[in-house]
């Protein structure tokens, strides 16, 4: 869906602005890292091949590692990082 940024009807925009953020209301949730592998699966409905995740570490270990999406599937998504016997935790938004 296409959201102008200008619209003769005040009222119709700002419909389409709110009808826009409920669809794509951010829930966040959280994720801790696999230890001992190089990769975590998240399962999570909310996801699509077509989404992207959003990912926001919440302790020093998370801070200081590379973790990226390696792939997106429908109902979840692979996390890939170095493998470590340390926990590390995530919140996460999807975002699509």
């Amino acid at each position: 869906m296409t959201v102008p940024t200008r619209h003769n009807d005040e009222v119709a925009h700002r419909r389409l602005m709110a009808n826009a953020i409920n669809r794509n209301t951010l829930y966040p949730a959280a994720v801790t890292l696999s230890t001992g592998q190089t990769t975590t699966t998240v399962t999570d409905d909310r996801m699509g091949s077509d989404k992207i995740v959003v990912l926001t570490p919440t302790d020093a270990n998370a801070a200081a590692e590379a973790v990226y999406v390696s792939s997106s599937l429908n109902g979840s998504f692979i996390l890939t990082h170095a493998n470590s016997g340390t926990t590390r935790a995530y919140n996460y938004v999807i975002i699509g």
